[in-house]
This record gives C-alpha cells, sequence and structure tokens, in this order.
C-alpha cells in the first residue's frame, strides 16, 4: 500500500471536472474516501481521485471518480486517510544515507561511553582490516560536549580503521590506525580549508579532522564495490519513498550517477533525481555544453556544488567575529575570496546553476557577493542559484537574496539540531539566524 501511494504521487497533474470527453478513459487506479490535499487553492481538499499512467486525471467526489472505472482498474479505499503530493527533499547526500541505514549508528548516543560501546560492538562483527564508517554523531548531545579523540575507541578499534563524522560532515573522528595509513602525523600540515586538530600539550593529532582536512584519511578508504553502493541506494530509495519522498536534490558522486542511470534503465528509479556535481566537475560540464536540468523528468544534472566554509557545530563556519565560545577562530574558508568569486564568475557564465554552501555571516555575504559580481559580468538570468542552509545570515543581506532571485535553501533539520548549541557558540548573533519568515516576506 505504502510503495502504491508513494509512486502514483510523483508527478501531480490534476483535473477537477470529469467531462463527457473522460467518460471512455479506464483509471488504472481509483482511490475512494481518502483526505486528499490538492494544492489548488480553490479546491483545497477532495475524497478521492483517479490515475492513469502515473498521472492524476481526476480529482473530486466518489461518484465521479467510479465513472472512469474500467475492467481492470484498481479501486482501494482509503478510510478516511491522507494523500500528500509527494515531498522533495531539496538537500541530500543520498548514497551516504544509504550507507548510513545499513551500517553503524552513533547519532543518538548520549554520552561516550556509549559511543565508543556502539563502535566496540560493531568492530567485533567486523573482519580484520574493515574500515568503520559513518556514524552521524553528535558531541553537542553530550553531557560533556566535547569532540571525542582517537584515545577513546583505540584500544577497541586496534584491529579496524575508523573514520566516523559528525552528523553535519564537517567533522570526522580517525582512530591511530587510520591515521598512520594515512600518513598524518604531529607535522602534518593544516590544508586550505581544513584542519588536522592537535594536542596542545603533545602536538599530536587528536584523531579531529575539520572539512578539507578529511581528504587526507579520505583517500585511503576504499571505494565501495558497484553493487554496495547500489544495494545502499535502493536502500535509501525504498527509506525515502516509505516517507512520501518523490524527489530530491542530492549531491552525487560520478558512482552515484552510474548507479542512478542503471536503476533508470531497468525500470527501477522510483525516486526523481536532480543530480548535483561538485564544482571541480565544471569545466566538463562547460567544455561539452552541459546546462541546467539537463536529462529527463527521472535524472537530471546541470547543478554545481560550491562550498564557501564548514559548519557551526565544526567550528568553520565563517563568520566577521570570532566564535564566542573560542575567541582565536572565526572560522575557514574553502576558497579565497577573490578565488570564490573567479569560480562562481565562470560557472555562472556556463550557464550552470549553483548550490553554494554558506552557514557563516562572512561566507554569506562573500557568496552574495560573487553571485552579485557575475550577474554584473555575464548578464542577469533566471539562474535559480541556490544558497544551501544560509543559517546566519545578516540583515542588510536579506534583502540582497531578493534583490539578486537567490533562493535561500534552509535545512529545518540543523536549526532543530544547532539551536541547542548555537548561543554559546555564536552569542548574539543567533538572532540572525534560520530567518524563514524573513525570506518568505514580500
Amino acid at each position: 500500500m505504502r510503495n502504491i501511494l508513494a509512486s502514483i504521487l510523483i508527478t501531480l497533474i490534476i483535473v477537477f471536472a470529469c467531462s463527457n470527453q473522460n467518460h471512455q478513459i479506464s483509471a488504472d487506479l481509483i482511490l475512494i474516501n481518502g483526505k486528499i490535499y490538492t494544492l489548488e487553492p480553490d479546491h483545497p481538499w477532495a475524497n478521492s481521485c483517479a490515475i492513469k499512467d502515473g498521472k492524476f486525471i481526476a480529482v473530486g467526489e466518489k461518484r465521479e471518480m467510479q465513472k472512469l472505472k474500467g475492467s481492470a482498474t484498481e479501486i482501494i479505499d482509503l478510510k478516511h486517510k491522507l494523500v500528500l503530493p509527494g515531498f522533495n527533499d531539496a538537500h541530500v547526500h543520498f548514497s551516504d544515507g544509504g550507507f548510513y541505514l545499513l551500517g553503524i549508528d552513533l547519532r543518538d548516543a548520549k554520552d561516550e561511553q556509549e559511543f565508543v560501546k556502539r563502535i566496540r560492538d560493531y568492530a567485533a562483527k567486523l573482519d580484520s582490516g574493515a574500515w568503520i564508517l559513518g556514524g552521524n554523531w553528535d558531541h553537542e548531545a553530550w553531557p560533556s560536549k566535547k569532540h571525542p579523540a582517537k584515545e577513546l575507541i583505540d584500544e577497541v578499534t586496534q584491529n579496524n580503521p575508523v573514520f566516523v563524522q559528525r552528523l553535519d560532515g564537517h567533522i570526522a573522528l580517525a582512530n591511530s590506525l587510520a591515521l598512520r595509513l594515512a600518513g598524518v602525523t604531529k607535522d602534518t600540515p593544516d590544508p586550505q580549508g581544513g584542519e588536522v586538530k592537535k594536542d596542545p600539550a603533545t602536538g599530536e593529532p587528536t584523531g579531529i579532522l575539520t572539512d578539507n582536512a578529511q581528504s587526507f584519511v579520505g583517500a585511503f578508504i576504499p571505494s565501495p564495490t558497484r553493487e554496495q553502493l547500489k544495494q545502499a541506494i535502493k536502500t535509501a530509495i525504498e527509506h525515502a519513498n516509505s516517507l512520501g519522498v518523490t524527489s530530491i536534490q542530492d549531491n552525487s558522486s560520478s558512482a552515484d550517477l552510474e548507479v542512478y542511470q542503471e536503476l533508470f534503465k531497468a525500470g527501477e528509479l522510483t525516486l526523481r533525481i536532480n543530480a548535483w556535481r561538485h564544482n571541480y566537475y565544471a569545466k566538463n560540464f562547460e567544455a561539452i555544453g552541459i546546462l541546467p536540468n539537463f536529462g529527463n523528468d527521472w535524472l537530471r544534472i546541470g547543478t554545481m556544488k560550491v562550498f564557501v566554509d564548514g559548519s557551526m557545530g565544526a567550528g568553520t563556519a565563517l563568520f566577521f567575529e570570532p566564535y564566542s565560545d573560542d575567541p582565536a577562530t572565526s572560522g575557514l574558508p574553502i576558497y579565497p575570496e577573490n578565488e570564490l568569486y573567479d569560480l562562481i564568475q565562470s560557472i555562472d557564465k556556463a550557464g550552470l546553476q549553483i548550490a553554494a554552501h554558506a552557514i557563516g555571516d562572512k561566507a554569506n555575504t562573500w557568496i552574495l557577493n560573487a553571485f552579485e559580481k557575475a550577474f554584473q559580468e555575464n548578464g542577469k538570468r533566471d539562474a535559480r542559484h541556490r544558497i544551501e542552509h544560509a543559517q546566519v545570515v545578516l540583515p542588510e543581506d536579506i534583502q540582497r537574496y531578493k534583490d539578486l532571485g537567490i533562493i535561500a535553501s534552509i535545512q529545518p533539520s540543523h536549526c532543530i539540531d544547532d539551536m541547542r548549541w548555537a548561543e554559546k557558540r555564536i552569542g548574539d548573533r543567533v538572532k540572525h539566524s534560520y530567518l524563514f519568515n524573513s525570506f518568505v516576506k514580500e
């Protein structure tokens, strides 16, 4: 039942009148006795509907739908259950989510002791040398509020390299084995846009890697096999469909795209996907002339993902003023300001859509400046550029979003997590955070 509803709600084309010309049409599926939300202001609710070829052909009263019944029509009595159009998740890392569903879950570990226990129990089931990945831990949910260190888990993971990420993806913890494999030592310099956290007393790495520094260990993690990736993606699709999610905006890898295409050709793709690519690939897109929304109704590409800063939870979101709880830093830019400008200008010139990750107030100002400069040089168009997260935005920049036509793509789940500790981290600047209403007001 759940899968049937998920599949039929993918495309919402509603016709409210059942005219005489519709009488000869036989619906594939008729839903009756439900509470159907139509999104039509003049007719927001109906109790029955008819579907053919995956599209709504009529919505209205039960007696009207009966006229569309044919010999092969399936009829489902909803028994007053709610029917909604399919949901779009505007920002996902989809295959990562699939591996998370299949792997270790550290999200709700309540303290360091439970964090260690879950890793120990998981490691006990693995072959020697197998990596422990994922996790989505949240140190802010622990009484100590402290980042974990490699010493916490070294004893229980002597035979397995560990690289488990915080829930925002901008911090990861590596155990000593993983650091050795990657050659990360006290002498390893910080990369642009990242940091190898080191013990102030000894200078040794603590195991915490932020943003671009994660690539030091990430480069040594074996890529999943094609079948493992396919299993993770199919698991994620099944989970999404079960919740009524029928389309996504995805941070996709090249391997993800290959699996999506394979599932599409096999008729197994029950999720519409706008596949984003990292800005590293922008030149390739420009060279072969790929434009926004290239593809079909099920799989599209043409959006470039650009990182401006890190995350507030990692202390790497970029602010004009230092962090309230760590005055030594105001965050980390992923690119110097002039390089960011040049990058945005070149991608915009190629006609591609940009999804720019920006969390801190300075990061938001920088990317708005970059968009403004790009429009001045390339000309204004309906680019539908987006700023992902848009978490802390200065009042004067709110109007600039509107003037430039930039979409504020805010994730409420971040608000739920971050607002537990954001004031500790950025003080009075929280009043400029998660400005949902300000972005939609005229």
